[in-house]
């Protein structure tokens, strides 16, 4: 549901920007100036690579990322800060596993 919302207003905005330019090219009483049909040009840009890279991320999460999870959770010492310096750097050394 999240997702069908977000991809229709994604298309309700570029329908519009679309409709905005067609609209000033066609129509010679009501007329944009040249920065604001740039402006709308630009933003239907930003629009268009949004879609792509969403989309693009959504097929590569569905087929080729890791669907696996891991547990980071390493036990009691994980939320404890360490008191002196010889803890700090045993700790440093077990979170990352260089003993």
């Amino acid at each position: 549901m999240k997702n069908n919302i977000k991809i229709l207003s994604i298309i309700y905005i570029l329908f519009v920007n679309a409709a905005a330019v067609f609209a000033a090219a066609e129509n010679n009483s009501v007329t944009l100036s040249g920065s604001a049909v740039k402006f709308i040009l630009a933003m239907t840009g930003v629009a268009v690579s949004s879609l792509v890279i969403y989309l693009g991320l959504t097929i590569y999460n569905k087929f080729f990322a890791n669907k696996s999870t891991t547990n980071i959770y390493t036990g009691e010492m994980s939320l404890k800060t360490p008191k002196t310096v010889k803890d700090a750097i045993a700790f440093f050394i077990q979170k990352n596993k260089m003993n």
